[in-house]
């Protein structure tokens, strides 16, 4: 659903990049996580399109690169962008999601992914798996912000998610002590 903010008056995008040193100085992990910020987005200087993608496994950094370059060019070409964005927006990631078997070797990798668009003084929102969108209101008479969730996230160790799962034949592993998160296991398109 389309949820009322404020007119937007500026949009930007900050990233730190980091690793962590291993023993010998090499590196062990590439980052798999990628961001879009595109103002003016689809040529609309009243429309904002940002989103944050984390790429897992093997390949993780290869899907959510894919995801990036395909999702932003699909979405401005959608036919029901300009009259209903937000099924433009759901279908968008679902096409995406369809062709990324077609390009990357995401056997055993993916990408959560949490997108939100924003045109004129509403914003629609999308999201796959733990990737979380939030809104930031100033209380009233204080200059004190307060987050407020716009998206649930998707995890495998939650019921209604993991009856979903099972549902579809997909297998879920419990998460690790060592802090490991639940797995979902079943080579479906949308299960994971």
């Amino acid at each position: 659903p389309s949820t009322p903010i404020p007119p937007v008056t500026s949009c930007g995008a900050q990233s730190i990049a980091g690793l962590e040193p291993v023993p010998g100085g090499a590196v062990q992990k590439i980052n798999q996580d990628r961001a879009i910020a595109i103002y003016p987005f689809n040529g609309d200087k009243a429309c904002f399109l940002g989103g944050v993608f984390d790429g897992h496994g093997r390949a993780g950094e290869k899907v959510s690169q894919y995801v990036i370059d395909t999702l932003p060019e699909e979405l401005a070409s959608h036919p029901s962008i300009k009259e209903d964005p937000g099924e433009a927006l759901r279908q968008t990631f679902m096409s995406v999601d369809a062709s990324l078997a077609d390009h990357v070797d995401a056997s055993v990798s993916g990408t959560t992914a949490v997108a939100c668009l924003v045109r004129g003084n509403h914003i629609w929102l999308a999201n796959s798996g733990d990737s979380r969108a939030i809104m930031c209101r100033q209380k009233p008479k204080s200059n004190k912000l307060v987050a407020h969730d716009l998206t649930v996230d998707q995890k495998p160790d939650t019921p209604a998610e993991m009856k979903r799962i099972l549902s579809l034949g997909g297998h879920v592993t419990p998460a690790g002590a060592n802090g490991s998160p639940a797995r979902v296991w079943h080579n479906l398109r949308g299960l994971a």
